[in-house]
């Protein structure tokens, strides 16, 4: 039996190379440029010379054996019969077949299709495809176009915007650049230039398009939500029923508030939320997407917000009573204007907070948006978060960014010990927030590899500068590399005792530093220099700008 079937497989070989002997493409080299220039209407650049690119006619002069390529007139002889002949491939279009099929046999369907050649115009021959003919590429080329216009009907499918409008997206573009690579390896130049135009006049149309869509489905997102009857019964049994709450939400922020805080401010930060989210996207998302770095930002609630009075037994009872959060330390949070609570519910971070008039709740909204994205895209979830430093860092950056101020710190950042004025010359005033949090970076901030092992309540002031001004060098040098850098923290901090070893070598990888250099010391001075040089405005802000 296991005879019979090495037999039947050996004959079913023979027959697929009997039936590939005539469904072979060749290459038709030329002996100078010369000669090559009088066929140009049938030649195409390959290799670094113009050739043809043909299919040999059936009884054209061209024979393929078992061991080489024969043609005929291998000497320069202008009688008729020393011509060959080539079906050409048309580089303008992949599904032009130049022949028709009769009765078995490859007939041209005109003389244009056809290109003659002397064999003294011959320099040689060798195969280009040795298991396609003309026919079986235009079939190809059909069968890879018709797979890139399912693409684009998938994602026109989905809404603008989305998630998976832009998972969609990237896959288009995907389908695209491999017909555009395959046009090219085959030769087909002018079809390949011309699928390039379309499709990048399209991802950019597109994406604007899709970018804005998102923003204002967001930012249009506002809305009220009735109060939901836990909330009211938990109002009663906290408050007596004095505290008065609302709820809004956005797509990706809730706001249960009390009503004296006012809809219309809710509606204002709400939008700041989304404005924050859409921000991020767009300068640490959307330029990277990629199969190795993906949009964890998901399309729904991520994130609440709860505004109670300002009562540090009402606080905690709501974060007991109404979040089931269990609170080990309450004589801690009595001391805290506001808490983050982990639950398994959507939204799965709530940020719980006592309301005051003098509260910046702006600055609340924007530091811990910030906090609430760097689980997001570093870490890749809301929860288990091991690199506090990036969260503070992601919250002030937002923050100075969006807001000119940090007002909102998980740890105490005591700025005005750092506020001393000129004294002497060459000793530095303060010249502006951003002048404060370098220099204190600078002179107070441990080394990367001691600060990235420290939790959030053994991050000194020094540490919560650096966190800042390392994320800022990040963001503004450093691109998808970065963006991948912090990542890699993220996943390796979850195991501290391997967490620096298991971090060096992608450090080294992604910062070009050999295994014979500290690559965290290499990181060190490469910010030190940033922070010396591009984030010291003190000089600028002293000096009036030149007219």
């Amino acid at each position: 039996m296991r005879k019979l079937l090495l037999l039947l497989l050996l004959f079913l070989s023979l027959a697929l190379l009997g039936a590939l002997a005539d469904a072979q493409i060749l290459v038709v080299r030329f002996k100078s440029e010369k000669i090559a220039g009088r066929y140009k209407k049938h030649t195409t650049p390959y290799q670094g010379e113009m050739v043809i690119l043909g299919e040999p006619v059936p009884d054209g002069g061209v024979v393929i054996t078992a061991t080489n390529i024969q043609y005929r007139g291998a000497n320069p002889d202008p009688r008729a019969e020393d011509q060959n002949e080539f079906f050409v491939l048309d580089p303008k279009n992949p599904e032009a077949v130049p022949y028709e099929i009769e009765d078995g046999v490859k007939v041209p369907v005109s003389r244009k299709t056809v290109v003659a050649v002397p064999g003294g115009d011959i320099g040689s021959l060798a195969f280009f495809m040795r298991s396609e003919d003309i026919q079986s590429l235009a079939g190809e080329y059909r069968f890879r176009r018709e797979r890139l216009d399912r693409r684009r009907e998938e994602r026109d499918a989905a809404e603008k915007g989305s998630a998976a409008w832009f998972e969609k997206h990237r896959l288009l573009i995907l389908e695209c650049e491999r017909l555009r690579s395959w046009l090219e390896q085959i030769s087909f130049f002018a079809a390949a230039e011309k699928l390039a135009k379309e499709l990048d006049k399209e991802r950019k149309i597109s994406t604007s398009e899709a970018l804005d869509a998102r923003w204002k489905r967001a930012i249009g997102s506002v809305h009220a939500v009735e109060t939901f009857a836990p909330l009211g019964a938990a109002s009663q049994a906290i408050t007596g029923g004095a505290a008065k709450f609302s709820i809004q939400e956005s797509q990706h922020v809730r706001f249960i508030y009390l009503d004296e805080i006012g809809h219309a401010r809710v509606k204002k930060l709400l939008e700041l939320a989304e404005e924050l989210i859409e921000g991020f996207r767009v300068e640490f998302v959307d330029p990277y997407l990629a199969a190795d770095f993906e949009d964890r930002v998901p399309d729904g609630l991520f994130l609440e917000f709860m505004f109670c009075r300002d009562d540090p037994t009402e606080h905690r009872r709501f974060a007991e009573e109404f979040y089931q959060h269990r609170v080990t330390q309450p004589e801690r949070v009595a001391e805290l204007a506001g808490m983050t609570i982990h639950r398994p519910l959507l939204p799965q971070t709530v940020n719980l907070w006592r309301y005051s008039r003098e509260r910046d709740m702006e600055g609340i909204v924007t530091h811990n948006v910030g906090h609430a994205l760097a689980c997001l895209h570093f870490n890749g979830g809301p929860m288990g978060m091991n690199q506090p430093w990036i969260e503070e860092g992601l919250g002030y950056y937002l923050s100075f960014e969006y807001t000119g101020r940090n007002s909102v710190v998980c740890k105490e950042f005591r700025e005005a010990n750092y506020v001393r004025p000129a004294g002497k010359e060459g000793e530095k005033g303060l010249f502006g927030l951003r002048d404060l949090y370098n220099r204190t970076a600078l002179e107070r901030g441990q080394p990367l590899d001691k600060m990235a092992l420290l939790y959030l309540y053994d991050l000194e002031d020094g540490d919560l500068a650096k966190s800042w001004s390392i994320f800022d060098w990040v963001a503004k040098e450093l691109g998808k590399p970065g963006q991948q850098w912090l990542r890699n923290g993220c996943a390796f901090a979850r195991d501290r005792n391997t967490f620096l070893a298991e971090w060096r070598p992608v450090s080294e990888g992604i910062f070009g530093v050999t295994s014979a250099e500290d690559v965290y010391k290499v990181i060190d001075d490469r910010w030190r220099r940033y922070a010396e040089t591009q984030q010291d405005t003190s000089q600028t802000l002293r000096q009036p700008r030149k007219r």
